[in-house]
């Protein structure tokens, strides 16, 4: 099970280097040579010690995902594990984070985007979302702006079984087409990465997480750079029609922004995109917090000292 999650899963090479150390050192050795040029290797054909191909599988949709589309005639693009993806990611990071930018506005004219990009993305904005802070949020049901509070998680959750997720708890699923969701914060925000303009979300995902999922409002959130945040609409639902049905009345679909400009995450609003523009805070529970004496941070120039962000009377320059 360890080489699986390592690895990835591709039964025959990990049965057939189980005790193999050096083989298996070899996928540390392709994470920390590797370089952008993974990118361009995707869809060609082999070449000798082609390392990508460790560090990046292409995978179907299965007949149980139930998307619009014919079982097994998708091609997707994932790496080969969670553990790829994670140490790979934080390697190309600084290198690839202003190709991520070009990428998005290139998905803003086409409402397209590249896969192996989507990745990298997906892999960073779960980093940003793990150490918790405050996110800036939009209703695609109301249009209003709100931010979205994540409480930082002291490590990484996973699961293979739904009755493995905790409540309170970022889990990401161990599936890499896991349908529907790429994280949940049970019982009421599920979590969506994207680069494209649409994605639909498809209704077979919520009914394996159907056990963890409040009976009343659930919150989902798709989650994309911020150079998508205003253009995204809500999204529409794909898979079984009475399925279909029961779920689109129990969801509140929201857009959350991830700043791909910046490597680490504040713990609080720091750049123009993240300032709080809203008097309403969501709560990882799915509830709505309303301004009081805690809330120390928001949009409103201080009138002592000049400086956004502050409210006047916990001002240190406070006059006394």
């Amino acid at each position: 099970m360890d080489l699986y999650l390592k690895l990835g899963g591709i039964p025959q090479f990990i049965l057939e280097n189980a005790n193999d150390k050096t083989e298996q050192k070899k996928l540390d050795d392709a994470i920390s040579t590797c370089t952008e040029d993974i990118i361009k290797y995707i869809g060609e054909g082999d070449t000798q010690e082609d390392t990508s191909h460790k560090l990046v599988h292409i995978v179907t949709n299965l007949p149980k995902d139930r998307t619009e589309y014919p079982s097994y005639s998708e091609k997707l693009i994932k790496f080969a594990s969670h553990y790829v993806g994670e140490k790979g990611t934080s390697k190309l990071e600084k290198t690839l984070r202003y190709r991520l930018i070009s990428e998005m506005n290139v998905a803003l004219k086409f409402g397209k985007s590249n896969q192996v990009f989507g990745n990298l993305f997906e892999e960073v904005a779960h980093r940003l979302l793990r150490n918790g802070g405050v996110f800036k949020v939009r209703s695609l049901d109301t249009k209003a702006e709100e931010i979205y509070r994540i409480n930082p998680q002291d490590r990484k959750y996973m699961f293979f079984d739904v009755n493995e997720i905790e409540n309170g708890k970022y889990y990401q699923p161990y599936e890499v087409n896991f349908p529907s969701i790429d994280a949940i914060i049970a019982p009421s925000s599920l979590f969506q990465m994207t680069t494209s303009l649409s994605h639909n979300t498809n209704v077979a995902g919520l009914e394996k997480l159907g056990s963890k999922l409040s009976i009343n409002r659930i919150n989902l959130y798709y989650v994309v750079p911020t150079v998508l945040f205003n253009r995204f609409q809500k999204q529409d639902f794909v898979g079984d029609i009475q399925e279909q049905y029961k779920w689109k009345y129990r969801i509140n679909q929201y857009v959350l922004g991830i700043d791909i400009s910046s490597i680490g995450p504040k713990p609080d609003p720091g750049s123009d995109f993240n300032v709080i523009r809203s008097r309403n805070v969501s709560e990882a529970d799915g509830s709505i917090r309303k301004p009081d004496s805690t809330w120390k941070n928001d949009d409103r120039k201080c009138y002592n000292c000049g400086k956004k962000g502050h409210i006047a009377r916990y001002c240190k320059s406070r006059k006394q």
